[in-house]
């Protein structure tokens, strides 16, 4: 059974450095014209049916990939301009998700995702990089969280007055190790409000995908993915860790 889920990119966007991009480019299966490519790993096959200029896809085409993804329309210096299709998303196992991509003037929102569990958990996952506790605070400084990542892919987020209960999963995002794909799906609530002030609602299908870009092994920046350049509106710092379970 696949549950679709919709995706919500992260709100209070404010710039971040250039050296947080996801964004890489590689050179297409026999002509060489490269293309722009995010989450996706490197070892991936492309290949870009269409006009090359100084080097990088230019005009009408189609990308594709060898993991399936598909990607027609307008192309400019290499990346998507206007162009609709679907995109796979890859997990640090090696287990691959396709999500729905639309990109319209160069912004790009990826609407739907696909995961083998109906109960919507993202499966397998990878919880190294983040099992423990956490606080995150939005770039204003208006909104700060309490984030406990366990190991068994379950979290729990408390802002406010609000206590959610999530799960998660990571993704390494290809060419560039600072940068993981994170998908968070809320389960459940205490119905209280939030540190906005307003009271989340809870329902089937409730996932986020963000961007964490890590700054060192106790911080990461949270990024939204709908945006060229990638534009960030939060940070997470470690409070305590937590210890895998061993094998």
């Amino acid at each position: 059974m696949h549950f679709k889920l919709i995706i919500v990119a992260g709100l209070l966007i404010a710039p971040v450095s250039p050296t947080a991009q996801a964004q890489t480019f590689v050179a297409s299966a026999g002509s060489g014209c490269q293309v722009s490519v995010d989450a996706v790993p490197g070892d991936t096959i492309y290949r870009w049916q269409g006009a090359c200029k100084e080097g990088k896809a230019e005009g009408q085409g189609l990308l594709t990939s060898s993991l399936g993804g598909m990607l027609r329309g307008e192309f400019k210096s290499g990346q998507p301009y206007n162009a609709h299709g679907f995109w796979p998303l890859k997990f640090n196992s090696g287990n691959t998700v396709m999500t729905q991509m639309n990109v319209t003037e160069g912004m790009s929102k990826q609407d739907s995702i696909n995961f083998p569990n109906a109960q919507g958990q993202p499966s397998p996952i990878s919880s190294a990089p983040l099992a423990g506790e956490w606080t995150f605070t939005t770039d204003d400084g208006k909104c700060i969280e309490q984030h406990a990542y366990n190991v068994d892919g379950s979290a729990e987020i408390k802002g406010g007055e609000e206590v959610m209960q999530s799960s998660y999963g990571l993704m390494q995002v290809a060419g560039n190790k600072q940068v993981f794909g994170f998908v968070k799906t809320n389960i459940a609530s205490n119905g209280k409000k939030d540190c906005t002030g307003h009271v989340s609602r809870v329902e089937r299908g409730d996932t986020r995908f963000t961007y964490l870009y890590q700054e060192g092994p106790d911080k990461f920046v949270t990024c939204s993915v709908s945006g060229k350049p990638l534009r960030c509106f939060g940070r997470l710092e470690r409070r305590a860790r937590r210890v895998l379970a061993q094998p």
